[in-house]
């Protein structure tokens, strides 16, 4: 499941090439496993799965045999119909292609700046393009109805609503002037009833017309094409949270442009210019308190300040029960200039508190909450694909909110996390020299630091619920007792590709590879009993995408997206001699069903 907490199994990753299997040999293959689609291409890579709930999972993979003049060629193939695309040498947007009962849409970036959306209806096999896009959310509906937004022809900055039949959109005229989309409001969630998301609105930065620097916060109906105010261009009344460090006016008759506006908690996080000329960031509005807008933090009171766009802490993924989250949000503010010491920004939207962390330049922090919810550990905000560095630091909760922050270690560290059970932390920070890295642990309040060892050590995790550390050690998979840690219990050897957790002790990843058939083995595994369930045992790439509902309009980076407990794993087989057996394939994994 790939997050801000996942491993650093890039480093893993080999360069892959024919498979192993020859001949017409049939190859069993488990998990529900099945033929998608039958071909033969040395070039294929696979790229990414988009799977959301009520949606068909969709891969996307390219080629470099007859692509465009860079060599690529990309494809999309649904993993349910077995339906292919081709998008020539343009690559699709993450995650663009969407679906309705009816109709499916995918999105291509346009030369000029826009978007084209195509929609295929798929009673008819008809495609139609929609062009000039600036921003869209979702399929028309099975009535064939779709609201997108263009650049207004006479001001190029400017938003313009369009709906009605797809094939016939109409310009809406609105009493406000469209600066920005903020989101787009569903009113019923993917997957519900089986079918898509219900998109019924949009949440836009806009002025009311003749006063273009007076900017609110406003919520569209794409019924009744109302509009709302939410926050508006002047406030009702302001004051500094609770633990906000204080500067700077809190007069305010527009909102700022130059930070994102973020739905959180119920709540939006967004930036205002201020009267005396300066940058704040505030949250709210609030229908109780101290105020019905609170100010977190001056942007401005460094030179030239660097926002990163907030990163909300998430459950430990190795709990053995629920864990309130509180609802907290860390931005890494930097002076350029060098004046200024950075610092992290942590605000606790549910007791409308912040704290404070010293922090390194262009440190980008992810925090978890210990199973007893009592502290927060944040770290670098590392994935499987990107490995950065950074503090480690611990907040501790008090009865409102967060109380105080304390760095345990510098600028070196690229994983951290508390055991199950919360009493123990570790972390891995990269040596002065070499690719080997260190494993650190301490007590679960950050006491008593010690290194275990030195090596190749490439990424970690608890196992659920126990104080068993699981590694990707020099090429294998290992875990140890960080009670306990001198014995090294060896769980499979030759790791290749991402491989990733599906729950539990348990996660899916390729093994026993081969440099002479450049394949290995694909299965699920058991961390405590070693148990494996075959998938494929000859394999060249593979993804694994974890299905997701959609969140509730929370913007904020890095949000967990809820998971339903299903994972779909797309793999490769490509054998030494043509095959029947060669092609994408995609295998089942249900959390539930591992035991």
């Amino acid at each position: 499941m790939l997050g801000f907490k996942e491993w650093g199994w890039s480093a893993l990753l080999l360069a892959l090439a024919a498979a192993g299997c020859g001949g017409n040999v049939t190859v069993a293959h488990g998990l529900g496993s099945r033929e998608v689609l039958q071909l033969r291409d040395a070039t294929i890579s696979l790229s990414y799965v988009t799977d959301v709930e009520g949606q068909d999972p969709v891969l996307v993979y390219y080629t470099t045999q007859g692509g465009d003049a860079a060599g690529y060629d990309f494809w999309t193939l649904d993993l349910t119909t077995g339906a292919q695309q081709d998008l020539g040498g343009q690559g699709p947007v993450a995650g663009a292609q969407t679906s309705s009962g009816r109709y499916t849409c995918q999105l291509v970036p346009a030369s000029d700046g826009t978007q084209t959306l195509q929609v295929t209806d798929r009673t008819t096999g008809v495609s139609t393009n929609v062009e000039g896009l600036a921003g869209y959310a979702s399929c028309p509906g099975d009535d064939g109805t779709l609201s997108i937004f263009r650049f207004d022809p006479n001001n190029g900055q400017d938003q313009v609503l369009w709906s009605g039949p797809y094939q016939q959109l109409a310009m809406i005229q609105l009493p406000i002037e469209i600066q920005r989309v903020v989101i787009f409001t569903a009113g019923k969630a993917a997957g519900s009833d089986g079918g898509a998301s219900v998109i019924t609105g949009a949440v836009v930065v806009a002025s009311v017309p003749g006063a273009p620097t007076t900017l609110g916060i406003y919520s569209i109906s794409f019924s009744s094409f109302t509009v709302t105010s939410i926050v508006p261009a002047t406030p009702a009344s302001t004051a500094w949270a609770a633990g906000a460090p204080p500067g700077g006016s809190l007069e305010s008759g527009s909102i700022s442009l130059d930070v994102a506006v973020s739905p959180f908690n119920g709540h939006y996080v967004y930036a205002r210019t201020m009267s005396d000329g300066g940058t704040t960031l505030f949250a709210g509005p609030f229908t109780s308190g101290p105020a019905s807008e609170l100010a977190l933090f001056q942007l401005s009171s460094v030179s030239q300040p660097l926002l990163g766009q907030g990163v909300r802490v998430s459950p430990p993924d190795d709990s053995t029960s629920r864990v309130p989250v509180p609802a907290m949000a860390s931005w890494q503010l930097d002076d350029q200039s060098g004046l200024a010491p950075s610092q992290m920004i942590v605000w606790d939207d549910t007791d409308a508190r912040v704290a404070v962390c010293p922090s390194t330049t262009a440190a980008l922090q992810a925090g978890v909450v210990s199973p007893d919810g009592t502290r927060v550990l944040f770290s670098a905000a590392s994935s499987s694909n990107i490995r950065s560095f950074g503090p480690v630091q611990l907040v501790t909760m008090g009865p409102d909110g967060p109380q105080d922050c304390s760095q345990l270690v510098g600028d070196e560290v690229f994983w951290a996390d508390f055991s199950g059970d919360g009493s123990m932390i570790a972390w891995i920070s990269k040596t002065e020299v070499g690719s080997d890295t260190n494993l650190w642990i301490a007590n679960g309040d950050g006491s008593g630091a010690q290194m275990l060892f030195t090596g190749t050590v490439y990424g970690a995790r608890f196992i659920t619920g126990t104080n068993k550390l699981e590694l990707a050690y020099g090429g294998d998979l290992i875990w140890i007792d960080v009670q306990n840690p001198t014995q090294k219990t060896y769980v499979a050897e030759q790791l290749f590709g991402d491989p990733t957790s599906v729950g539990g002790s348990w996660f899916v990843g390729g093994y026993d590879y081969s440099t002479q058939d450049s394949s290995g083995a694909l299965g699920a595994i058991s961390l405590e009993t070693g148990k494996k369930i075959q998938i494929s045992p000859s394999v060249a790439q593979y993804l694994v995408a974890a299905q997701t509902v959609p969140n509730d309009g929370d913007t904020m980076a890095g949000t967990p997206v809820a998971t339903t407990g299903v994972y779909h794993v797309a793999y490769l087989v490509r054998g030494r001699n043509p095959s029947s057996q060669d092609g994408i394939w995609v295998a089942t994994v249900r959390a539930a069903d591992l035991q």
